[in-house]
């Protein structure tokens, strides 16, 4: 069982020196045969590369235009490394604080044979948005709600939703979901909320709960992590 960990990167060489230092919890994992790309998604700083010289041996690193966000890099690298059995995908402002920090995820996508993804439970529901409690972002859900409409049709699900932020699946929930017709090119107007510069072009994780609510969508169980100790998340 190998397992790729995918970062999406962009600018803040902080983070860098957060997840890839000799000291850093990242490296306890607890899982064998584990490898790590990360996805630099156009970042242009002098100071952002020198930070990612001093990593690049421990790591493989792949680069991409500066469009569709977080969420293409995923895309991007799940289509380019498509040779795993698992997939982790992080945000690079994730921290880990407890270790070994990937183990409890496998477990917990192991613990049933309809897991289709494990990560943090979102809810965003549009009749009453007021309602909505989410991890991390605290938006609303909404776009993810026409896009949902737009993919997948009317009887799309709507109220639960995953972040897209830091989630773990497999080569064939991927799989099924490229067939399901998961890889679909969106453009965002700039006049959209959220996005303050050019139009962007997103493929299949176009929201931070797209990616878990087509999964959702598919008919498998997203289920939430267990015994993860995170900035901006303690489970008990």
């Amino acid at each position: 069982m190998n397992t790729l960990i995918v970062i999406a990167s962009y600018e803040n060489p902080q983070y860098l020196v957060y997840f890839f230092n000799d000291k850093s919890p990242f490296w306890t994992t607890g899982e064998n045969d584990v490898d790590v790309v990360l996805i630099n998604n156009g970042s242009t700083s002098t100071e952002y590369f020198n930070t990612l010289k001093n990593y690049e041996n421990r790591i493989m690193v792949d680069y991409k235009p500066n469009y569709g966000r977080e969420l293409a890099a995923f895309s991007f690298a799940e289509t380019k490394y498509d040779k795993y059995d698992r997939y982790m995908f992080l945000q690079h402002d994730i921290q880990f604080l407890k270790t070994p920090w990937l183990k409890p995820f496998r477990e917990k996508f192991e613990s049933s044979s309809k897991c289709g993804a494990v990560g943090f439970k979102v809810r965003a529901v549009r009749s009453n948005p007021e309602d909505a409690k989410h991890f991390p972002t605290g938006l609303s859900g909404h776009e993810c709600d026409d896009l949902l409409h737009k993919l997948i049709g009317k009887d799309a699900k709507l109220d639960k939703f995953c972040a897209g932020s830091m989630l773990y699946t497999s080569r064939k929930v991927l799989d099924h979901l490229r067939q399901y017709g998961g890889i679909y090119h969106v453009k965002t107007p700039e006049s959209t909320p959220g996005f303050n510069m050019t139009a962007e072009h997103h493929t299949m994780f176009t929201t931070e709960r797209l990616f878990g609510s087509m999964i959702e969508n598919l008919g498998y169980e997203i289920l939430e992590a267990s015994g993860i100790l995170m900035n901006g998340y303690e489970d008990r």
